[in-house]
């Protein structure tokens, strides 16, 4: 039996005899019309939810020395992937990152966390970028968060999760953080001028349309058992979380709508946390904001 190629070899030397008998085609072209070339594989589609890391970038070198959650200090990253319609638009896609440097408390019984930065990503069904409704916190607000610190309570025996926590903005003296509803009025007694801006809860920033709004915020995580790398590099695993915003105030009427945030269940919330230095501060993580956890295991 002949093998394909023994067949083309056929081919060509009989394409190559009828060329010479005056047919003018070339053999090539001639056996890419019998037998087509295959076309490239499509491209992967783009990951529908992508972590908020710049693949480019050299990783950042940090290194320290951490024993479980016994010992040592870390870079802390919670990534929360949600959907939201402002204005009756969207839904969109925002992908939440809150970002923190942590240390153990004088007892080792908490993890305690001061808050750095937070970014945001907003875009349609497709990836593409959104511009409405996009916010960024202000200095004075991302120091004022930062200074009231959120604690975490440790299971004790090395390992990390949390069953349910609540980290508030603008708003104190709440009977049960995690339940009480939030101040929905500027006079509220619960309302806290946190950022003592002389405006009720905290500023937030927002790009289009520009302007402030002024709220009370809760963020409520639970943290599932976490996976401990080998010298205890890494700390990761899986975050839920609620969302609750209510706006006290804004410089504009049109900003004091705010569209509720709710969890994307196609992806996966996580949390990372990054054994540093003991001089490892907030100055260090938002200089590596997008390559400091490119590296943690999924």
């Amino acid at each position: 039996m002949l093998n394909k190629r023994t067949i083309l070899a056929i081919l060509v030397a009989g394409l190559a005899a009828l060329a010479g008998c005056g047919w003018q085609a070339d053999g090539a072209a001639r056996l890419e019309v019998l037998y087509p070339t295959p076309p490239p594989p499509p491209p992967p589609p783009p990951d529908p939810c992508p972590m908020p890391d710049d693949p480019g970038a050299a990783a950042a070198s940090v290194t320290g020395t951490c024993s479980g959650l016994t010992a040592g200090r870390w870079a802390v990253r919670v990534v929360q992937f949600g959907s939201m319609s402002p204005a009756g638009m969207g839904p969109w896609n925002i992908t939440l990152t809150d970002q923190f440097v942590a240390g153990l408390s004088a007892d080792s019984s908490s993890l305690e966390l001061s808050f750095c930065t937070q970014g945001s990503t907003l875009t349609d069904k497709d990836g593409k970028p959104i511009a409405f409704g996009k916010t960024r916190i202000p200095d004075k607000t991302r120091t004022a968060l930062g200074k009231a610190g959120l604690s975490l309570p440790l299971p004790g025996d090395g390992t990390f999760s949390v069953a349910d926590v609540a980290w508030l903005w603008g708003t104190k003296n709440l009977a049960n953080p995690l339940t009480d509803p939030l101040p929905a009025e500027a006079g509220d007694a619960k309302v806290w001028d946190q950022d003592e801006d002389g405006k009720p809860g905290v500023t937030m920033q927002v790009e289009n349309p520009a302007g402030e709004r002024y709220m009370a915020r809760r963020s409520r995580w639970t943290f599932k058992p976490g996976q401990i790398s080998a010298e205890s590099t890494w700390v990761t695993g899986e975050a839920t979380f609620a969302i609750s915003e209510n706006a006290l105030g804004a410089s504009i009427e049109s900003l004091k709508i705010v569209a509720p945030i709710t969890p994307r269940g196609e992806c996966r919330s996580v949390y990372q946390m990054r054994c540093v230095d003991a001089a490892f501060s907030c100055t260090q993580l938002l200089a590596n904001a997008t390559t400091l956890f490119r590296d943690a295991p999924r």
